[in-house]
C-alpha cells in the first residue's frame, strides 16, 4: 500500500474514532438474502428511511428485483452471487453516512464490498463520493440528483443513473410556458442539491419572459412559509418547489390554511417518494383528504428520465410494465412506501452488474485496457481477491462502467464523462387520484426535449384533460385597457364633425363671394388656408382616443398623427392671421412717404416659412426613435383596482402618448409661443387701426388674444393632466375646437352678417368712429349753402343800410357786423 493510502487509511480511522467517542451509532437495515450458490460479491447498499429531508427507502424493493434477476441470468456473473449485506439507513445526513462508511471499510473482520451504492439523496452522495475512490471502489447512485456530483475532479469513481437536477429548470419554464403563467414563486432549501439549480432556473424563466420572486430557508426552518403567502406584494398562485419531500408537504399544507378561495399550483422535483404529500408521518397540521384535494390536478413532477420506449434489454428478464406490477407487489409485501426512484435503483445495480460481468470477462482474457500503468497499484485478481488498495480494478471497473450501455426499466442507460447519465428528456407528471377507485396516482403528461418542441403532450392529454376546470390563473393582476368615456367621445367627436361642417361652409361661402367687394378685401385666396387648417385641428380631435389595443405600431402612427395634425393645423392658420396683420402693421407704421401694401400673394412666402419650419421640426424627431412619441401604458388613476370572484386583482390602464425625449414637445411650443409674442406685439401696435377697408383686422386681433391664452391653457392641460384620461381627453378637446372655430368663426361669420346687410358692399368705406369723405363732403355743402344764404341775407341789408346815409352809426355798426359776417363766411370756405 503507498503512502497516501496509509495515510488515507489513517484518517479514516481518527474520523471513525472521533464519531464512536461522541456516541455516533450506526443504525442497519434488513439484510437481503443470500444468493443461491455462487462466490459473493457484496455491494454496500445506502438508502435514505426518513430522516427530515429526503425517504428513498423506496428503492430496496427494486434493488431486490435486481438482484433476483441477475441471479438468474446465466450470461451475467454466472459463477458468482450479487448482494447486499445490510440496508444502511444514510439519513440523509452527512456526518451520519460517513460514520457508516468507515465503520464498514475500517472495522475489523469488515465485509469486503466492491461497489457501494447509494447513498439515497445528494447530501448524503456527496461525502462518499467524495472519498470513495481513495479505498478504490466505485460508487454507483440512483437518486441524487444535485449538480455538484458532476465535478469529477472531486468525485472520481462516481456514477448515477438519474440526471442531474439541472435538467429541471428548461422542463419547469417549458411547463410554466406552456400555460401561459407569466410569474411564479421559487421557494429553495439551502441545500447543494437545490443551491446548485437556482441561477439556471432563473435563467430559464427570464428566457421565456416569467418574472419570479425567490425565497430561501434553512433546513427545519419553515416559517417564510406563511410569509410567502402574507406577502400582498406578490400574491403567487404557482409555486416551484425546490426542496425535499418534508419541507414540500410541509409547504403545501400551509397553502390549506390560508384558506384561499383559489387554487395554487406546486411544481416539484419527479424523485420525490410515493405518497411523500400524505399525513401518515404526523409532521403537518393538514389530514390526507385535505392534502390529497390539494395535491390533485395541482402538482406536477419533473421526472428526469425518459419513458422506456424501447424493448428492455434481454438479461434484465422483464420489461417496464412488467417491472412496475412486480415492483408494486415486492414493496406491498415489504411494506415500503413505494418511490418514484424504483426505476433508477433497478438499473443502477443492473448497470453495476454488467460492469463486474465485463470486468471479470477481462481478467479471464488477460484484456487489462489502460489499466495495466504502472502507477496503478495491486494486480489483477479475480473479483472475490479485490481489496481496497488494488487500483488496477478500480480502473477496470470504472472502464466498464463508462462503457455502459443498454435499456433499462428507465430508458437507455449510459453514462458521460462525469458519470453522470446521459439524456435530455424529462417526463412531466401530473398528480391525479382515480374517480373509480380513489386511488392516487402520478399521469405522465406531457415529454420536454431540448431539441423540437420543449413541450410536447402525451397522446390523449391536452389542456383540457390536465385543467378540467380551465388553467388556473397565476395571481398576476388582469389589465384592461379603458378609453375615455363613451358619453365624452360622443360629445366632442359630434362637436369635431360640427366644426367640420362649418369649414365646409366657409369653404362654399368663400368660393360663392370670393368677388363681392366684402369677401374680396378679406383676402379669400389666404382664407382657403384658414379653413384647410382648422379642419385638420378638428380632424385631430377624432384622435384623443385610441383604440382599445396593445398593438403598439398601431398606436405609435396614431400618436404622431395626432400630434402632427394638431401642430400644422394651427401653424396654418395662425401663420396666415399673422401674415394679415403684419400687412396692416405695415400699412400703418410704414415712415416712408410711398406706402407699399402687401399684395396677397407676397404674404404666402411668410406663411410658406412659417409652415416649413413647422414641418421641419415635425419630421427629424419623428425620425428619431427616441424623441417620437410612443404609446405608454399608464396606470388609470380615475379607475382604482378592483378585485374580482376569484381573488385577482383587477388593474385599469390606458394609453398616453409620449416621448422618452420630450424636445420635440418642447421645440413646437416653444416655435408656436414666439409666433404668438410676434402677433400679440403686432396686435397691440395696431389696436387704434378701426379702418373698415380692412374690415377684419379687429377680428384678427381677437383671435390673437384668445388663441394665445388657449394655449398656455393646452400646455397646461397636456403637462399637467396626462394621467386623467377623461380630464385631459375632454379639456384638450375643448380646447382644440374652440381654437379652429375662432379661426373661421371670427374671419367669415362677420363677413357673412356684413354681406347681408350691405350686398354691393356700399357702405364698405364706412366708419362708426371717424367720418368718411362722403360724410365731410355732405356737411360741407351743407354748410356752404347756409352761408351763401347768410351772405345773401347781409348784402340785402347792406344795400339799405347805404342808402340810409343818414344814420351814420348805424352804417358803423352795420358794417360792423357785415366785416364780422364776411370772416366768418372766410373762414367756412377756408374750411371747405
Amino acid at each position: 500500500m503507498g503512502a497516501a493510502s496509509v495515510l488515507q487509511h489513517l484518517s479514516a480511522s481518527l474520523l471513525l474514532a472521533c464519531a464512536l467517542l461522541s456516541g455516533v451509532w450506526i443504525r442497519r437495515g434488513l439484510s437481503q438474502p443470500p444468493g443461491p450458490g455462487g462466490i459473493p460479491l457484496r455491494i454496500m447498499f445506502f438508502t435514505s428511511n426518513g430522516g427530515e429531508l429526503f425517504n428513498s427507502s423506496g428503492a430496496v424493493p427494486a434493488v431486490d428485483l435486481a438482484l433476483k434477476d441477475i441471479a438468474a441470468s446465466p450470461g451475467v456473473l454466472g459463477r458468482y452471487s450479487l448482494s447486499y449485506t445490510t440496508v444502511f439507513d444514510s439519513r440523509c445526513n452527512r456526518t451520519h453516512v460517513l460514520d457508516i462508511f468507515y465503520d464498514q471499510i475500517l472495522s475489523p473482520n469488515a465485509t469486503q464490498y466492491l461497489s457501494v451504492l447509494g447513498c439515497g439523496c445528494s447530501p448524503a452522495s456527496e461525502p462518499v463520493a467524495e472519498i470513495v475512490h481513495y479505498y478504490n471502489l466505485p460508487m454507483m447512485s440512483y437518486v441524487s440528483s444535485s449538480d455538484t456530483l458532476s465535478n469529477r475532479v472531486r468525485f472520481q469513481s462516481y456514477f448515477r443513473t438519474d440526471l442531474t437536477e439541472i435538467n429541471n429548470p428548461p422542463a419547469y419554464a417549458a411547463l410554466v410556458a406552456q400555460y401561459g403563467w407569466r410569474r411564479v414563486a421559487i421557494v429553495s432549501q439551502n441545500e447543494n442539491t437545490f443551491n446548485s439549480i437556482k441561477g439556471t432556473l432563473e435563467n430559464e424563466l427570464t428566457k421565456v419572459g416569467v418574472s419570479f420572486e425567490e425565497y430561501n430557508f434553512m433546513t427545519g426552518d419553515t416559517r417564510i412559509f406563511q410569509e410567502v403567502f402574507t406577502n400582498e406584494t406578490g400574491n403567487y398562485r404557482i409555486f416551484i418547489l425546490n426542496m425535499y419531500s418534508s419541507s414540500a408537504r410541509k409547504f403545501i399544507c400551509e397553502s390549506i390554511w390560508q384558506d384561499k378561495p383559489y387554487e395554487y399550483v406546486f411544481i416539484v422535483p419527479g424523485w420525490y417518494e410515493r405518497r411523500w404529500w400524505s399525513a401518515f408521518r404526523g409532521d403537518i397540521r393538514c389530514s390526507d383528504n385535505e392534502m390529497r384535494a390539494a395535491v390533485n390536478q395541482s402538482t406536477f413532477g419533473a421526472l428526469q428520465f425518459p419513458s422506456p420506449a424501447m424493448p428492455v434489454h434481454p438479461a434484465l428478464g422483464l420489461n417496464a410494465t412488467e417491472f412496475d406490477k412486480q415492483y408494486e407487489e415486492e414493496a406491498d409485501s415489504l411494506n415500503y412506501d413505494k418511490s418514484s426512484s424504483a426505476p433508477l435503483a433497478f438499473d443502477a445495480t443492473w448497470a453495476l452488474a454488467f460492469a463486474m460481468n465485463a470486468t471479470a470477462q477481462m481478467i479471464e482474457e488477460g484484456q487489462y485496457a489502460n489499466c495495466n500503468d504502472p502507477s496503478y497499484e495491486g494486480e489483477f485478481v479475480p473479483l472475490e481477491e479485490f481489496t481496497y488498495s488494488n487500483s488496477k480494478m478500480l480502473c477496470l471497473l470504472l472502464y466498464n462502467l463508462q462503457r455502459t450501455n443498454f435499456i433499462g426499466v428507465s430508458g437507455e442507460v449510459k453514462f458521460d464523462g462525469t458519470g453522470t447519465r446521459i439524456g435530455n428528456t424529462v417526463r412531466i407528471e401530473q398528480y391525479r387520484a382515480n374517480e373509480a377507485n380513489g386511488r392516487f396516482f402520478r399521469r405522465q403528461i406531457a415529454t420536454y426535449r431540448d431539441e423540437g418542441p420543449p413541450f410536447v403532450y402525451e397522446e390523449g392529454e391536452s389542456d383540457e384533460t390536465v385543467w378540467l376546470d380551465g388553467i388556473p390563473p397565476d395571481g398576476t393582476p388582469q389589465e384592461q385597457i379603458r378609453g375615455v368615456e363613451t358619453g365624452l367621445v360622443v360629445v366632442f367627436y359630434m362637436l369635431a364633425l360640427a366644426g367640420l361642417v362649418c369649414a365646409g361652409i366657409c369653404l362654399i361661402f368663400n368660393v360663392a363671394f370670393r368677388k363681392t367687394k366684402i369677401v374680396r378685401l378679406t383676402s379669400p385666396n389666404l382664407n382657403y388656408l384658414i379653413i384647410a387648417g382648422a379642419c385638420l385641428l378638428y380632424l385631430s380631435v377624432f384622435f384623443l382616443t385610441y383604440p382599445l389595443s396593445d398593438d403598439i405600431t398601431t398606436l405609435t402612427v396614431l400618436c404622431n398623427l395626432r400630434f402632427w395634425l394638431s401642430s400644422i393645423g394651427y401653424t396654418l392658420c395662425f401663420s396666415v392671421i399673422l401674415a394679415k396683420m403684419g400687412r396692416v402693421y405695415l400699412i400703418f407704421n410704414n415712415p416712408t412717404p410711398k406706402k407699399k401694401i402687401p399684395k396677397d400673394w407676397m404674404l404666402l412666402i411668410p406663411i410658406g416659412l412659417f409652415n416649413v419650419v413647422m414641418l421641419l421640426m415635425l419630421i427629424i424627431p419623428t425620425a428619431i426613435p427616441q424623441t417620437r412619441f410612443v404609446p405608454m401604458k399608464t396606470n388609470d388613476t380615475e379607475h382604482p383596482p378592483t378585485t374580482m370572484e376569484d381573488g385577482i386583482e383587477l388593474q385599469y390602464f390606458f394609453y398616453r402618448c409620449t416621448a422618452n425625449d420630450d424636445v420635440l414637445t418642447a421645440i413646437v411650443i416653444g416655435y408656436l409661443l414666439l409666433l404668438q409674442l410676434v402677433a400679440v406685439f403686432l396686435a397691440f401696435h395696431t389696436r387704434k387701426v378701426k379702418v373698415k377697408a380692412l374690415n377684419d383686422s379687429k377680428y384678427i386681433a381677437i383671435i390673437i388674444y384668445l388663441t394665445s391664452l388657449l394655449e398656455i391653457i393646452s400646455a397646461v392641460i397636456y403637462f399637467g393632466l396626462e394621467d386623467y384620461q377623461n380630464a385631459y381627453a375632454a379639456l384638450l378637446a375643448i380646447s382644440i375646437i374652440i381654437t379652429a372655430s375662432l379661426f373661421i368663426g371670427l374671419i367669415f361669420v362677420p363677413k357673412m352678417i356684413l354681406l347681408y346687410k350691405d350686398p354691393k358692399g356700399e357702405n364698405v368705406f364706412t366708419s362708426t368712429n371717424f367720418p368718411s369723405t362722403v360724410d365731410k363732403t355732405n356737411a360741407l355743402e351743407r354748410k356752404v349753402k347756409e352761408l351763401e344764404n347768410r351772405l345773401s341775407a347781409y348784402k340785402t341789408q347792406n344795400t339799405l343800410q347805404r342808402e340810409d346815409v343818414k344814420s351814420t352809426s348805424e352804417n358803423g355798426s352795420d358794417r360792423k357786423s357785415y366785416g364780422v359776417d364776411q370772416e366768418v363766411m372766410k373762414d367756412h370756405e377756408t374750411k371747405i
